[in-house]
């Protein structure tokens, strides 16, 4: 986890990332990846 980020705002994030949320790390795609980059550093 992320700090200041709870789960309903990383099911926020996930959702507006296109990730279902039951998705570990290891098992994103690269467009996945590069969505959740993309807006953490926004």
């Amino acid at each position: 986890m992320l700090p200041k980020i709870g789960s309903v705002k990383a099911a926020r994030i996930l959702a507006h990332c296109g990730i279902a949320h039951s998705k570990t790390l290891a098992g994103l795609s690269e467009r996945q990846r590069g969505e959740l980059i993309t807006f953490f550093r926004a």
